[in-house]
């Protein structure tokens, strides 16, 4: 566990179930798994968003120290507050011993959409939109349970072929069910066009009392 102040912890292992200990701050933290065996080397990297006392140290710091020597890395990691929302995109980068890994082959796996793949550009980067795949959605973000997106990588390199996963939660698109930004941005527009009829109106009877 790499704590938001980049020192790290490690992390017992109880009936194959990852013990969290107490947070001694509040931020992100990154959870990170290795495996290395014979020509092979496997990896899985999640960030977690815990509460304590603010550590006031941005979690750039913490995406940006080499974890792994394979790794899939969130460009930028979304604000504590926030979250992963289906139907929109994020852009990630790709890094191999701490340097940009182009033309690389990531993919992206949910419960339940077919596996998609994207390929990284020149500088290591490349954007992932998440799936509209919720079913049974209910009025309300707290009714609706978030799904798990994933991405891995493969590659070889001196006889050694290795894995990278990177895992987070995502959550349902208000917008894809019980709200409507076209109708929200229709209401705003209306409000606009009401108080500027009132502005006018108000204007013309204070120069018809002149």
């Amino acid at each position: 566990l790499i704590l938001p102040i980049l020192s790290e912890k490690s992390l017992p292992l109880k009936n194959n179930t990852v013990m969290l200990p107490k947070p001694p701050m509040g931020g992100y933290y990154a959870m990170v798994a290795k495996v290395n065996t014979t020509n092979r080397v496997e990896s899985a990297v999640r960030y977690l968003s815990l509460h304590g006392r603010p550590a006031n140290v941005s979690p750039t710091s913490l995406t940006a120290l080499s974890k792994t020597a394979l790794e899939i890395v969130p460009d930028p990691l979304h604000r504590e507050h926030d979250r992963y929302t289906a139907s929109k995109s994020y852009r990630f980068l790709l890094k191999f011993q701490g340097k940009p890994f182009k033309n690389a082959t990531v993919t992206l796996e949910t419960h339940k959409s077919p596996v998609q793949n994207y390929v990284s550009d020149e500088t290591g980067a490349f954007t992932i939109t998440l799936p509209n795949d919720f079913t049974d959605v209910r009025v309300g973000r707290s009714e609706n349970k978030p799904s798990e997106f994933l991405l891995c990588v493969h590659h070889n390199r001196d006889s050694t072929e290795y894995t990278s996963t990177f895992s987070m939660p995502y959550y349902v698109n208000p917008n894809d069910f019980w709200q409507s930004q076209s109708w929200g941005a229709g209401a705003i527009f209306i409000g606009f066009l009401g108080g500027l009829f009132l502005y006018r109106r108000h204007k013309r009877q204070g120069v018809s009392r002149g």
